[in-house]
C-alpha cells in the first residue's frame, strides 16, 4: 500500500498530524486484534478503549522503527507490533 507508505515517511519527516489518517488506515485490524485479547475474568475486566490506546501507541512506535526497504508491508508489520504490545 503505497498510500500508507506516504503517510508513514511524512509522520517520520515531523508531519505528526497524519497519525490519525493511518489510526483510521489500520482501525479495522486493531479491533480484529483487540477482539482477541478481551479479557473478562470474574471481576477483571480490561476496557476495549484501553486496549485501543495501547495499540494506538504500539501502531504510532511501529512507525518509526519499521524500515522500508525490508520488503514487508506495514500493515503486517504493525499487526505484529501491535500483538506483542496487547
Amino acid at each position: 500500500m503505497q498510500e500508507n507508505l506516504d503517510i508513514i515517511l511524512k509522520i517520520k519527516n515531523g508531519d505528526s498530524s497524519l497519525f490519525n489518517d493511518l489510526l483510521e488506515n489500520h482501525k479495522k485490524m486493531i479491533y480484529k486484534i483487540i477482539n482477541i485479547y478481551k479479557l473478562e475474568v470474574g471481576d477483571f475486566y480490561i476496557d476495549s478503549n484501553d486496549l485501543f490506546q495501547e495499540a494506538s501507541i504500539a501502531l504510532y512506535k511501529a512507525i518509526f522503527s519499521f524500515e522500508e526497504d525490508k520488503n514487508v508491508m506495514f500493515s503486517t508489520y504493525a499487526y505484529l507490533a501491535i500483538r506483542n504490545r496487547l
